[in-house]
């Protein structure tokens, strides 16, 4: 069975004070079919070279390949929604002002009347 797999080139640093290691991405390679003979032998001589293989699901229903301009697109449509939602949220907080001012203006209107200084 082949597996799609991609070689990853970077820096491992580890952080002794958060006992944590991170992995800085310099390169990465096209996604290759190989086989599992191939992926043995890139996977045995991952230490010598200093790579990690990422392998890519290939029967999963979940893979989502999308590309960088799609990703920015996605962002600029979230970022346009969140624009005209906060300006729907902005109109309903000056139609309420503009209610509750008519309201007041009303209620000041029947004491005066009430109080007869008309």
């Amino acid at each position: 069975m082949s597996k799609k797999v991609a070689i990853v080139t970077g820096n491992e640093m580890y952080d002794s004070h958060l006992e944590e290691s991170k992995f800085f991405i310099e390169s990465i390679t096209d996604w290759v079919d190989v086989t599992e003979e191939e992926y043995n032998i890139l996977n045995a001589a991952r230490y010598t070279y200093n790579y990690r293989i990422v392998v890519r699901p290939i029967d999963t229903k979940q893979v989502v390949v999308e590309t960088i301009a799609e990703y920015l697109e996605k962002i600029k449509q979230d970022e346009e929604k969140k624009k005209v939602e906060k300006e729907k949220r902005r109109l309903a907080s000056e139609a309420k002002l503009v209610v509750t001012r008519e309201q007041k203006l009303k209620e000041l209107a029947r004491l005066k009347k009430e109080l007869g200084e008309e």
